[in-house]
């Protein structure tokens, strides 16, 4: 289960609190280092439950 720390927008998802992934592929973390509060899109395919 992973936490969600934000949302955007309107709609089914905004008032989403935690997200289980399920069959994942793809999404590799980036290989740079990180900065805080900088994001990052990368190609994935995730079926979730919310």
């Amino acid at each position: 289960m992973l936490t969600a720390t934000a949302t955007r927008g309107s709609g089914v998802f905004d008032s989403v609190s935690y997200v289980q992934r399920l069959n994942t592929r793809g999404g590799l973390a980036p290989s740079g280092a990180c900065s805080q509060g900088a994001q990052i899109g990368v190609d994935a395919t995730v079926r979730g439950l919310s």
